[in-house]
């Protein structure tokens, strides 16, 4: 299957979201890596979770950047660099939760830690706020990036050289195969989030996108392992 399947925060029509349990069920069902998310701790640590506090997914109250990295992990909150570890060969895609004016150093601080732990070839960075995107190409111009939007855009191709990324991450209803020729004409990569069903997944793929995330990747994929 040459359209990878990442699973949406690990495997969440399991287990807990952006925990540990998730990420290691969606690898061992066969997904290609997962989507995260991250958030930084008080103390400086990048740590998966998606909102801006704690109260949704945790027994814990307030904000995630009020809280340190031991306290998040009493939680249940796993740092970034263990779930690197954990998932070291999957492809691994961060998006990039605060504001760039918030954590300007954030994209830098992801790419560093990946190529410390030797897992930056299998790092994607995310994010809907594209200043981190065009940071991390200045940082690295070898990191890979996805620039995320809620809607279709009008000129796809010059959102993504705006911020020099890799691939544009689109909703999956606005994906086709015009969007797709555009962003392959110019070199650019295209993901589809969040993509559940098993007859949208198989459209999206014969188009060749570069990537699904999905809630359900261990129940897509045998139909598209069939389809190989």
């Amino acid at each position: 299957m040459s359209t990878l399947l990442l699973g949406h925060r690990g495997d969440p029509e399991h287990h807990a979201e952006n925990t540990m349990a998730s990420f290691l069920a969606a690898i061992a069902c066969g997904a290609d890596g997962v989507e995260l998310d991250v958030q930084v701790s008080a103390d400086g640590v990048p740590v998966v979770m998606h909102d801006d506090t704690v109260d949704r997914t945790t027994s814990g109250r307030g904000r995630v950047d009020a809280h340190t990295w031991q306290q998040l992990g009493a939680l249940g909150v796993p740092r970034l660099e263990d779930v690197l570890v954990a998932l070291r060969g999957h492809a691994v895609a961060v998006e990039l939760k605060p504001a760039c004016d918030a954590r300007p150093r954030l994209a830098a601080q992801v790419l560093d830690l990946a190529r410390r732990l030797d897992v930056a070839a299998t790092l994607w960075l995310l994010a809907f706020d594209h200043r981190h995107l065009a940071a991390a190409r200045r940082h690295d111009v070898a990191a890979w990036t996805a620039a995320l939007v809620r809607e279709r855009p009008d000129h796809p191709v010059a959102v993504v050289e705006a911020c020099a990324a890799s691939a544009l991450a689109c909703w999956w209803e606005h994906v086709d195969a015009t969007l797709h020729d555009a962003l392959q004409r110019a070199g650019r990569g295209l993901l589809a989030w969040t993509v559940d069903t098993e007859d949208d997944a198989l459209r999206l793929t014969g188009l060749g996108v570069t990537g699904l995330i999905s809630n359900r990747p261990c129940a897509l994929l045998p139909r598209l392992r069939r389809r190989q």
